[in-house]
Formats: structure tokens, C-alpha cells, sequence
């Protein structure tokens, strides 16, 4: 259990507002490390937010897929 607290902390300490490319692209850097699946790969569009996609297979022929987001509304920094 403190494995998970601790993730949860390093995740809300990144800064990851909507449309900041730089801490956007950091949360994605530490969930691919931290987070290491068969499959990762990066997609990125120019003016658009960086976007992820992870596979615990190998194949891109998916059953099922889940999407969730790491940006967050802008905040003080005492909340990071």
C-alpha cells in the first residue's frame, strides 16, 4: 500500500496543467517507466496535448481500451 501512496504523491507533485507540453510530457515520461507494459507508444500532434497508449499485450488489436487523461486544471502550487 505505500507503493501506491507513494506513486500518487510523485504523480500529483508534476504539475501536469492542460496545456503545458513540458509537465505533460514529464507525467507521461515517469508513467512509462513506471508503469512498463509490452506495449508503449507516444503519439504526438502538433498543437494538441501528447497522448498515450499502453497494451499489457503486444498486439494493437484491442478487446477493450480505457481512457483516462494526466492533465489537470490550473491550481496554486501548494496543491502540486
Amino acid at each position: 500500500m505505500e507503493s501506491v501512496i507513494e506513486t500518487l504523491l510523485d504523480l500529483i507533485k508534476i504539475p501536469s496543467i492542460s496545456g503545458h507540453q513540458k509537465e505533460i510530457k514529464k507525467i507521461l515520461a515517469y508513467v512509462k517507466k513506471n508503469f512498463p507494459t509490452p506495449y508503449c507508444k507516444i503519439f504526438e500532434y502538433e498543437g494538441a496535448s501528447p497522448v498515450m497508449l499502453l497494451s499489457n499485450g503486444d498486439e494493437k488489436d484491442f478487446d477493450l481500451i480505457f481512457i483516462g487523461h494526466l492533465d489537470v486544471v490550473p491550481a496554486v502550487d501548494e496543491l502540486f
